[in-house]
This record gives C-alpha cells, sequence and structure tokens, in this order.
C-alpha cells in the first residue's frame, strides 16, 4: 500500500471518476446496496483524492479532475442512494 501511495503522489493528474449505480425505490433498497456505493461512489475517490493531496499542495502542482453525474444536483427517484453519493463526493471536494 506505502509503495502505491508513492506511485500515486509523483502524478500531476488524478481523475477521480467512480461509480455504480442502482435502480429501485429507496423504500426497496437493502442497505447493503446503500454501504456498497458508498464505498464505491464516496470513498473510493475520498482516499485517492487524501493520497494525493498532500504532494501536489507541497509541489504546488497538480491537478484533481473530478468527473461526476448531475443525478448529485438533480437526485433521480430510482437512484436516491446513488444520488446522494455523487451529492456527497461533490460537497467532500
Amino acid at each position: 500500500m506505502a509503495r502505491r501511495a508513492e506511485d500515486v503522489r509523483r502524478h500531476r493528474y488524478s481523475v477521480l471518476n467512480a461509480g455504480i449505480t442502482q435502480r429501485s425505490l429507496a423504500r426497496d433498497t437493502d442497505e447493503s446496496v446503500y454501504r456498497r456505493l458508498m464505498e464505491v461512489n464516496f470513498f473510493g475517490p475520498e482516499i485517492l483524492t487524501r493520497a494525493v493531496r498532500p504532494s501536489m499542495l507541497e509541489k504546488r502542482n497538480g491537478h484533481l479532475v473530478v468527473i461526476s453525474s448531475v443525478a448529485g444536483k438533480f437526485g433521480v427517484a430510482s437512484a436516491l442512494c446513488y444520488s446522494a453519493t455523487k451529492v456527497r463526493f461533490a460537497r467532500f471536494l
């Protein structure tokens, strides 16, 4: 893990593009689906961001390229959990 973190810190660009979705109403969605979506859609990019940010700030060089979804701005009834994870990451940045 430490070696991977060093490899990541050398990059000037980090593209944050993670996402899986679900298609079901909130009342019909199992909690495990919510947890899985948070793991991939929020914690994945968040962990990468925390790994590269110190080096970018220290070097005063680097860019985070964030690819997200309009669902984070306008919720989708059949994908509320997905929308919530996207808005959560946007607020983190």
